[in-house]
């Protein structure tokens, strides 16, 4: 028995192996090649893909964050880690049935369960998107990175064989990479920003969300180092 064991263990990495091969040679973005790296080979005790492998968990944030992050994306932040799977379109959602997935019973009617819950919810986050599964790495390509201004782009969908897009994104933007237009629109947007904060510095008001604007776009900066 133990061998068998052994054996789907083997199988399981040989499988893993070739998804991640897969994976690698996607035309998706770099972000989610590195999740997908991230979620399926990192210690199981902090990040995991849930039982039927439709969504993943963060399940310790501060040594995710210290130590799998930085291996991946060249900073610790966590925020800034969650605002780039929002951008992708990834729903933080939160899943009872597995709570209990140690064989014990799933039911959170019991005032245990129900503070084991409780427990869990703070220091487990759950991130779902349909074309992020377990052991569908072609997928990957479908997941569309949102624009700011809460339409999807399309440009991950209508890259050429020869990876430039074959829709020239407006004038100006033609035959830049997807990774030059993110900076692009990101440098854009910052320095639109910038001269926002920059009056309202005059008028000594910075509102809550400008300064959030302001340390996100930092933080997005950091991402495409």
């Amino acid at each position: 028995h133990h061998h068998h064991h052994h054996q789907q263990q083997q199988q399981q990495q040989i499988s893993n192996d070739a998804m991640l091969d897969i994976a690698m040679k996607s035309k998706c973005p770099v972000f989610l090649k590195k999740c997908y790296h991230m979620i399926t080979c990192c210690d199981s005790a902090m990040a995991d893909w849930a039982q039927d492998g439709s969504s993943f968990f963060i399940k310790n944030v501060s040594s995710f964050s210290s130590q799998i992050l930085p291996r991946y994306f060249k900073h610790s932040n966590f925020s800034s880690f969650v605002r780039q799977l929002n951008f992708y379109g990834f729903a933080k959602t939160r899943d009872v049935k597995w709570i209990m997935d140690d064989g014990r019973s799933s039911s959170t009617s019991t005032s245990s369960g129900r503070h084991c819950h409780d427990h869990y919810d703070s220091k487990h986050w759950q991130f779902q998107h349909e074309h992020f599964q377990r052991n569908e790495p072609e997928l990957l390509i479908r997941i569309v990175r949102r624009m700011s201004g809460g339409g999807t782009t399309t440009s991950a969908g209508t890259v050429g064989p020869k990876g430039n897009s074959s829709v020239g994104g407006g004038s100006g933007t033609k035959g830049m990479t997807n990774k030059e237009k993110e900076k692009d629109e990101i440098v854009h947007t910052t320095k639109e920003t910038n001269q926002k904060i920059m009056s309202s510095v005059a008028c000594c008001d910075l509102t809550e969300i400008e300064r959030k604007e302001r340390d996100s776009i930092q933080q997005e900066i950091q991402f495409l180092k």
